[in-house]
């Protein structure tokens, strides 16, 4: 288990590294391990790690220095290793034995459709900084979880509700929410207990490039 966060602000703000702070201090319980940053500008990111594939070289967040791509992992990638050989054909030339890394060359090499080539469990964010476009992905059961707040100034992000509720004034109870949750044990759909934060529902992503955000399954 580890935990993934971050902030996108459409009106151009800098992202500061104590708001990154704050939504990675609500998260150590889902990474005691270690702890990674990525700041561009407007555009922020983080995670807490549970180190267990490359325990040592495996520190996120992982990045692409030719293609400016930076990626942050929650979950487990199944046929990493049949995937890392298959871009070891291609002249890939990996730093670390990590599943993570392998998402940034699959995306180097195919683009948006390098989601079908993956098996696994999974909520993670490869940031092209190149491009200044944000990916945000769910596995297709939704075992990894992932919510998010959006305004028209910023979009936040993480594996944890109460990281965002730090962030965010309006914390409202959704009461339809609350009572699903207490009839079902779960709260069904987008929605979440926060009636400003939704989840981003399973086999689905975020994408923004040019302040244009889409989500797409």
């Amino acid at each position: 288990m580890c935990g993934i966060s971050g902030i996108y602000n459409f009106n151009q703000k800098i992202v500061e590294q104590k708001e990154l702070n704050l939504l990675n201090s609500r998260m150590e319980f889902r990474g005691p391990d270690d702890q990674g940053y990525y700041l561009a500008d407007h555009f922020g990111m983080c995670m807490r790690r549970l180190s267990i594939i490359d325990v040592n070289n495996g520190k996120q967040p992982i990045s692409y220095e030719k293609n400016d791509l930076h990626v942050i992992l929650n979950g487990e990638i199944y046929n990493y290793i049949e995937l890392r050989d298959q871009l070891k054909q291609k002249n890939y030339v990996f730093k670390t034995n990590s599943d993570t890394e392998v998402l940034l060359y699959l995306y180097s090499e195919h683009g948006e459709n390098f989601i079908n080539y993956i098996n696994g469990i999974f909520s993670f964010v490869i940031y092209d900084n190149k491009h200044k476009k944000l990916l945000i992905y769910r596995d297709r059961l939704g075992v990894k979880p992932l919510y998010y707040y959006l305004d028209n100034k910023k979009l936040i992000f993480s594996s944890n509700l109460d990281s965002i509720s730090k962030l965010i004034k309006n914390n409202e109870i959704d009461y339809h929410s609350l009572f699903s949750y207490l009839i079902n044990n779960y709260v069904p759909g987008q929605n979440s207990i926060n009636n400003n934060v939704k989840k981003l529902l399973p086999g689905s992503f975020i994408s923004v490039e040019n302040n244009n955000l889409k989500i797409k399954s």
